[in-house]
């Protein structure tokens, strides 16, 4: 049984024929033969019953005849008045009028007729109407069986007389008879012998045995695949010759078992054979008697099962939406339905029939198609019209027909007489029809040009030559189970399109390079490993898709061939090289999305565009594209410069993406491309912009958020079409003022403007997350156009009067700051329609507040509001903003709405100002942690979200925080259960997000919303063995939780569907049930919405997250490392998912080319193909934790995982004001959709107990230092952008602590081989080592530690306890393995992937860095110059060398610190008995020793970690051994066992893993270096004078000195000694070159001279020499 839509199984009884129609009718009285309302109850009511329908006939319930019918009828009958001859309900077809069919009784050997007969014959017919449904005209003709008696001597039984021809002919239908005279009879002889006559016919015997079933009653074979005994090849009238059997002499033949004649018929017989639409059987000779003893299996026909028999439950529904529920035993595909909806054996798939499913499949009886439901029969189109074979009607319209749409009609036959009548189709469709095999017929379609066999079931093409349909030009096969193609199918000669897409292809199809006509190919998401070289033969191609492939390596060089491809497609393979692409002369678009390129040099003439993103780019070239290109996206690489010359060859560029790469500079030819509107280059580390950018006129978007920008050149004012500027998340702290000289722009009509033409142009300034203070509001007010301006999170503490006031604008952002007031003239914003003020200071709201009519959203939680609503004189009351659709009053605790009488506010009109119900458009009103004393809010609907609840459940604090967007509606709803299941440690919380739809509003998310906890409740309970205490047994209470969790989204999503279904079909279009609910109320109104949805469980210390859709949940873990919980896949993963389910993946990367996640509620349209089946993940908190974030999409898009936790750390203290903060950056980095965050503190599940001991704290603020705790035991104060002014990124992080002093610890790293690293992939390891650095410097921050100095890529910090720098190490060394290194640092010796010997867990990967620690009681310094506290003394200097005693990735520790670490299991109070000394004061006010955790021996203790000894060690310049460990965390264990294997395998077996002592000194390497440096220099001409000092600082110099390190070992000072002598040796070369420069031509002369005559010339120059001597 194969999963349908409602309505897509059709019982009804064949479609009666009519007569035939004239052209461009609709039918005439057709709808005279339309069946009655009681007629349809009576036929129904049948199926009710144990019993089948009855047969038409006398006695029983039969339809009646069209008038025009039964006449006919009659007359024929007349004309035969002794065959006593009846029809049944239908007359035969207008084919087959002149015949005519007589029945006899199975069971009597004489033929004359019987009751049982009767019974047995209405018995076949009502089989025949259930297993035949794609019979038409045949089905009329069986059903004339009949009981009635006939005479011995009448003509013979089942023989078909026909009339009206030159001489009377009879057949047996299942033969083909033809007449001919006697004197030409070959059987002549044979007649005289034996008669027909003689012997009585045994019906039985035109049963083939191959065809009966276990029933009493003869089958009609319907199965077209299979052509025995249906058509005899010999006779066929297609074959070469045929053979024919006098009707006379059918008896002997088959009675007799005689041969058939071996010889043809005779020239100039008539022949008959019956259209492949009747679908005739042969008999054979060997009749099978059906035995009586056996009955028909409900539901199934004859098929053979393994294994045990199972009844399934089903409900069948009739048209007026009643049904009825049968037992059956299913085929496995409806079990494999319910499995890929998401259930599975556990829950009683059986009997999950009996409930209504009718959202996942639905049988149901449907009328037959009427000819006049078409309206034209040029375009045809019968989809999903539930048809077996063609409607009769259409026959007579055959010749009119172009194009054919029968596609999702199930294993839907073709006719061949039906194909070779349409003489005229052009179009054939037959995708989604389960068809194993192509019909036949289709070869006969002469004019076919277009053929679509799309969503199919075909595993090979080898059983239809299509290569013979000479039309043939467009040809789609996508979605199907091919693995190769006919090598027959080479020889097309018309096709052009080829669509191969979404098959099982695992090598390029070498037939495919055969057909030269091609122009378009399509081999998109099959499993193709590589592109073979005869490509290069379709030297017509000219669009190639192959997207979602596992192409490897790079293309073949035959692309050259390709001379008139234009398209190229190649997104999501792993391609590593494409460089012959550029041989490619006509090219003009180029994707390569989600590959493995690093090194990009086209040189490409036609190219129109090119997009790279999601690649490893670490090179990027381009080179004569002239004036083609015009658009260019580099975005998510690895680039950490740009050609010098590369905007010179994007001259007519248009748009370009280089979004987060690590680009620090934009080259300064950025001026060259005239024509650029959109420049996008987010999440980089830009310090500066070129001044040529005010060269760009055309320029009207330039977004720069997230760098590190420090200041705009001035020349930004003379872009005069710039409409939007994004310069948020940077360190800005002024906006430059225009330059002195303004010229005027180029349009006419800024020729009569005096100021710059920014100011004119710009409508949108971002300028959020900066340094910005109150001076620059007179920059700002200068924009006269501005429409959106977001100055959030800044340095604002007022608002000058006149700094917003423009008319025009209607967005104002201003989140964040320190506004304590807002300007008087705010009412002068009369546009203004959104205004965000969260996040301030703010403790009254003006009354002329009130005057902005237009205010549709405004924000002031999380400020110092206080209200008195009697004062609405003076202070804003909300009831005069009509149109207020997002209200926001969260997070003031101080807040109070009172009800206060009428008669003491005296408001004018007699207005209400004490409640919101003059808001009749409001969409969200929050009123979190707001006193209401006697007030009723307003009532929650589908489009009103009204949040009154405060921010804690139980004992754990929650912040919320939203956004309509752009939506008029609400669409995301949140659910907060606290104590669920009146359990005090158990709490639920949900985030559901409206998908794209035909309804947008919050219909389905509230639905869900009201629904889940209760469903998700009763799962529970049903899980009977949860209830019991599990005590020791945590991984299967895990698991049944998990189940329940399962089952409630999937049932919730069937009652969903429920909304959707529970209604009658009428035209394929659903209506509501009997509950008449209305689209405002009844969840969903098309079954093409639907919605993401997140569920976070928290029991006892154990989330469970369950998720389905685009939502997703992080957690802030570890000192900020931000984890992503059960993410759903993405759509590249569930390939092989979604193709199960006859689903496909389109070019958009869209499921079905319409959703863009797989799993999700609703999409009932696109089942099980989209399923509610969630992902779940079990996560077992610890004090490691600190806050988890639930939000959907539209958050994001705009920010990384990691951004996110990096934000809202900054305000952990308050989640409210958290929540706000990460909507507000979303909003300041562009954000346009609807947001919804939810930030929930777990942490608070360990920290609640030292949270109620603290005094003096601000729950709701945060900005109080005093009772401030920390994760690892240090206070903060409020993080200012100022403190590290040098990246806006680290700026959002933890406040370095201070440098700690006393009884420190010191930790010294290194990069293994990182010289000759840098010497072989320069441009690689410019990408690498900032990731390196970003990794240190993070963790420094989230840990604790001082960044105390570097050198090149060797670090040295310190840490106030050994606790906190073994976790800093163990930290870094896994994050290492996280990070996405450049390509070719994975495939270098030193940088690839190892994995553990035991376990095959993954140990090494990309750069290998060194670590050794030692503590102590340096001596320390502060330096004079760079003000950073410097450490000397022994204790620094064997720091250093337990460094270099260690291998890349390898933690060496000194027996100081490894007797440290045997205390950390002891006791905390012993790891923290040597705690340092700060060396801010404000820092040790901070501390509360009684109270406070050290986390950091706990975060130890989770992680775990291994000790392994090596013994005493001498170390350069120490005179004292140490004796040395060596430390890994758990995770990293398997490295013990490497570096084990690795001293197995050495040749000397050396028990050390001390380097060798150095020969080479690294500072004579050193001056060698600046020698050459200097030798350079004076080659290249370029000599300048330079103070000792500032050739120090030199950046050459500097270059030089980062690749020499003191600790290098004499292989690798080796190497740059060798490069080093290489590069002087050229320079003397050079400088000697240039010495005798001007003598070279005497020189080339005394050569040549020397060749002719060398004794004379040598005796000369001796001369020569002599008397210079003398001189």
């Amino acid at each position: 049984m194969i999963s349908r839509r409602s309505s897509e199984l059709d019982t009804s009884p064949p479609f009666p024929s009519r007569a035939p129609t004239p052209i461009g009718t609709n039918g005439g009285d057709h709808n005279k033969g339309k069946k009655s309302r009681e007629e349809k109850d009576s036929f129904f009511s049948k199926f009710r019953s144990t019993s089948r329908p009855a047969s038409p006939g006398p006695g029983g319930n039969s339809l009646s005849l069209p008038e025009g019918e039964e006449l006919r009828r009659k007359s024929f009958d007349s004309a035969q008045p002794d065959m006593n001859v009846r029809y049944g309900n239908f007359p035969p077809p207008p084919e087959i009028a002149p015949f005519f069919y007589q029945s006899v009784d199975l069971n009597s050997d004489n033929g004359k007729g019987s009751s049982a007969a009767s019974s047995s014959n209405s018995h076949a017919r009502s089989f025949i109407n259930k297993r035949s449904h794609r019979r038409t005209k045949s089905s009329d003709s069986d059903s004339a069986l009949d009981s009635s008696s006939k005479d011995k001597d009448s003509a013979p039984p089942e023989v078909i007389y026909r009339k009206n021809s030159d001489t009377e002919s009879f057949s047996f239908p299942n033969l083909i008879i033809t007449p001919t005279q006697e004197k030409d009879d070959p059987f002549v002889n044979l007649k005289k012998e034996k008669s027909w006559r003689k012997k009585p016919f045994d019906f039985r015997k035109l049963i083939p045995s191959n065809k009966l079933t276990s029933c009493k009653f003869p089958v009609v074979d319907t199965n077209l695949d299979d052509m025995n005994g249906i058509i005899n090849r010999r006779n066929h009238r297609l074959s070469g010759e045929t053979y024919a059997i006098p009707p006379y002499m059918v008896d002997d033949f088959l009675g007799n078992d005689m041969e058939w004649p071996p010889f043809p018929l005779t020239s100039g017989s008539e022949m008959w054979s019956p259209p492949d639409s009747w679908a005739v059987i042969k008999p054979t000779k060997e009749p099978t008697i059906l035995p009586e003893e056996e009955n028909i299996p409900t539901g199934i026909e004859n098929e053979k099962w393994e294994g045990e028999k199972k009844n399934f439950c089903i409900r069948i529904f009739r048209p007026d939406a009643t049904f009825g529920t049968v037992n059956c035993i299913l085929s496995a595909t409806t079990a494999e339905l319910f499995e890929q909806a998401g259930y599975t054996g556990n829950d009683n798939i059986e009997d999950v029939g009996r409930e209504d499913n009718s959202y996942l499949v639905r049988f149901t009886f449907r009328e037959t198609l009427e000819e006049g439901t078409l309206s034209t029969f040029q375009h045809v189109d019968l989809q999903a019209r539930n048809l077996q074979t063609i409607p009769i009607f259409l026959y007579r319209h055959a010749y009119y027909i172009r194009s054919l749409n029968v596609s999702k009609n199930l294993m839907l036959d073709l006719p061949t007489d039906f194909i070779q009548s349409c003489t005229q189709l052009r179009e054939l469709h037959l995708s989604n029809n389960k068809l194993e095999h192509v019909p036949q017929s289709v070869r006969h379609a002469e004019m076919l040009s277009l053929l679509n066999l799309n969503s199919n079931s075909l595993k090979d093409l080898d059983h239809i030559a299509l290569e013979t349909v000479g039309e043939l030009s467009e040809l789609s096969v996508e979605n199907n189970l091919l693995q190769s193609l006919p090598e027959n199918y080479s020889q097309f000669k018309t096709l052009s399109i080829l669509n191969l897409a979404n098959n099982s292809f695992t090598q390029f199809p070498l037939v495919v390079c055969n057909i030269q006509t091609l122009k378009e190919l399509d081999l998109s998401y099959n499993k193709i490993t590589s592109v073979i070289k005869e490509i290069g033969q379709l030297i017509n191609l000219r669009r190639l898709f192959l997207i979602g492939n596992q192409i490897t390596d790079k293309l073949p060089e035959s692309f050259q061939h390709l001379i008139y491809l234009e398209i190229l497609d190649i997104r999501r393979n792993q391609i590593t090289n494409i460089d012959s692409l550029s041989l490619v002369q006509n090219l003009k678009v180029l994707k390569a999305e989600y590959n493995n390129i690093t090194t990009v040099d086209l040189s490409s003439s036609k190219l129109q565009k090119l997009i790279l993103c999601k690649n490893h780019l670490t090179q990027f070239s381009l080179k004569g594209t002239g004036g083609s290109l015009e658009k260019l996206s580099l975005a998510n690489s690895k680039l950490t410069t740009l050609p010098d010359d590369l905007f010179e060859h994007l001259l007519f560029v248009h748009k370009v993406r280089f979004c987060h790469n690590q680009l620090t500079s934009i080259p300064m030819t950025i001026k060259s491309m005239i024509n650029l509107t959109h420049f996008s280059c987010t999440s980089n580390v830009l310090s500066s912009l070129p001044s040529e950018i005010g060269s760009l006129k055309s320029l009207c978007v330039l977004d720069i958020h997230n760098n590190n920008l420090k200041s705009l050149p001035k020349e930004i004012w003379l872009c005069e079409n710039l409409v939007t500027l994004n310069v948020s998340s940077n360190l800005l702290d002024e906006f430059p003022s225009p330059p002195d000289n303004i010229q005027a722009g180029s349009s006419p009509s800024s020729r009569t403007r005096t100021q710059a033409p920014l100011v004119y142009s710009l409508k949108t300034l971002l300028l959020g997350d900066n340094r910005l203070t109150a001076d620059i509001f007179p920059a700002v007010s200068r924009f006269t156009e501005l429409k959106v301006l977001n100055l959030s999170f800044n340095e604002l503490d007022e608002i000058p009067t006149g700094g917003v006031a423009n008319p025009h604008l209607s967005e104002l952002y201003l989140s964040g700051n320190q506004l304590s007031s807002l300007p008087d003239d705010i009412e002068k914003l009369t546009n203004l329609k959104i205004l965000h003020l969260n996040g301030n200071k703010l403790q009254t709201l003006p009354a002329e507040l009130s005057k902005i009519k237009n205010l549709s959203a405004l924000d002031v939680g999380s400020n110092l509001l206080k209200y008195n609503i009697a004062n609405w004189q003076y202070d804003w009351n909300w009831n005069w903003n009509f149109h207020l659709k997002y209200l926001n009053l969260s997070g003031n605790k101080r807040f109070e709405i009172k009800l206060v009488p009428q008669h003491e506010l005296n408001p004018p009109r007699g207005r209400i100002l004490t409640d919101f119900s003059a808001l009749r458009f409001l969409r969200v009103l929050g009123l979190m942690d707001i006193t209401l004393l006697n007030l009723t809010v307003p009532d929650e609907s589908d489009n009103r979200r009204v949040r009154t609840s405060g921010s804690e459940v139980n004992s754990i604090s929650y912040g919320m925080a939203d956004t309509l967007g752009k939506s008029e509606n609400l669409s995301t709803w949140e659910s907060v259960t606290p104590k669920f299941r009146e359990r005090d440690d158990e709490c639920l919380f949900g985030l559901f997000d409206a998908r794209k739809g035909f309804v947008q509003g919050g219909q389905v998310t509230k639905f869900l919303h009201d629904l889940f906890p209760s469903h998700f409740k009763l799962e529970l309970e049903k899980l009977k063995e949860y209830s019991k205490p599990r005590e020791n047994d945590r991984q299967k209470e895990n698991e049944f939780v998990e189940s329940a969790l399962r089952r409630s989204f999937l049932s919730l999503n069937k009652e969903l569907g429920t909304k959707v279904f529970n209604s009658s079909l009428d035209g394929d279009v659903y209506t509501r049930d009997s509950e008449n609910l209305n689209p405002t109320s009844a969840g969903i109104n098309d079954c093409k919405s639907g919605a993401s949805g997140i569920v976070a469980y928290i029991s006892g210390t154990t989330l469970y997250i369950a998720n389905v859709g685009d939502t997703v949940a992080v957690i802030s873990r570890g000192g900020g490392s931000a984890l992503t919980i059960a993410k759903c896949p993405d759509i590249s993963a569930e390939v092989e998912r979604i193709r199960q389910a006859n689903g496909f993946i389109s070019h958009d990367g869209l499921v079905n080319g319409e959703v863009d996640v797989s799993r999700s509620f609703g999409h009932f349209h696109l089942m099980p193909i989209i399923n509610g089946n969630p992902i779940i993940e079990v996560v077992n908190l610890s004090e490691q934790d600190e806050f988890l974030i639930l939000a959907t999409r539209g958050l994001w898009d705009c920010m990384s995982p990691q951004t996110a936790v990096d934000i809202a750390r900054t305000e952990k203290e308050d989640l409210m004001l958290a929540a706000q903060k990460l909507r507000d950056f979303a909003i300041s980095y562009g954000a346009d959709k609807n947001i919804t965050v939810m930030i929930i503190g777990v942490g608070d599940l360990f920290d609640r107990n030292i949270r109620k001991k603290l005094t003096g704290r601000d729950k709701g603020k945060g900005l109080d230092e005093a009772g401030t705790i920390t994760l690892f035991g240090y206070s903060k104060k409020r993080l200012r952008i100022y403190e590290m002014p040098s990246d806006s990124t680290m700026a959002r992080l933890e406040k370095e602590i201070a440098p700690p002093t006393g009884q420190i610890a010191l930790v010294f790293t290194d990069i293994k081989n990182s010289t000759f690293l840098w010497e072989t992939i320069p441009v690689a390891m410019r990408h690498a080592i900032k990731q390196h650095n970003t990794i240190m410097r993070r963790q420094l921050r989230n840990i604790g530690g001082y960044e105390v100095k570097t050198e090149g890529d060797a670090f040295m910090v310190s840490f106030p306890t050994v606790a906190a720098a073994l976790l800093w190490c163990f930290t870094v060394q896994l994050e290492l393995l996280k990070v996405d290194w450049p390509q070719e640092v994975i495939d270098s010796d030193d940088g690839k992937e190892v994995y553990s010997i035991t376990e095959n867990e993954l140990i090494y990967k990309g750069l290998s860095v060194r670590m050794g620690i030692h503590c102590g009681e340096p001596v320390w310094e502060t330096d004079i110059v760079t003000g950073r506290m410097d450490y000397f003394g022994p204790m620094v200097n064997r720091a250093a060398r337990i460094c270099n005693a260690a291998d890349g990735g390898q933690i060496c520790v000194s027996s100081d610190v490894e007797s440290e670490i045997r205390l950390l299991d002891e006791d905390n109070e012993a790891s923290s008995r040597k705690n340092s000394t700060g060396g801010d004061d404000d820092s040790q006010e901070m501390m509360f020793p009684e109270y406070v955790i050290d986390k950091n021996i706990t975060a130890l203790k989770k992680m775990g970690f291994v000790v392994k000894k090596i013994g005493e060690r001498k170390l350069k310049g120490l005179e004292n051994a140490e004796v040395l460990s060596l430390v890994y965390p758990e995770k990293l264990k398997g490295r013990l066992e490497a570096d084990e294997v690795k001293a197995r395998n050495s040749v000397a077996a050396p028990q050390t893993i001390e380097p060798s002592s150095q020969i080479l000194d690294p500072f004579d390497i050193r001056s060698l270096g600046y020698l050459c440096l200097r030798l350079e220099r004076v080659s290249s001409g370029y000599v300048s004078q330079r103070s000792s000092r500032n050739s120090r600082t030199d950046y050459l110099t500097g270059l030089l000195t980062f690749h020499v390190k003191d600790n290098a070992d004499d292989e690798e000072l080796l190497r740059i000694f060798e490069s080093l002598i290489t590069r002087i040796e050229n320079v003397v070369a050079r400088l000697i070159l240039k010495k005798v420069e001007k003598f070279a031509g005497v020189i080339e002369q005394v050569g040549d001279a020397v060749l002719m005559d060398p004794d004379n010339i040598l005796r000369a120059l001796q001369m020569y020499t002599q008397l210079s001597h003398n001189h």
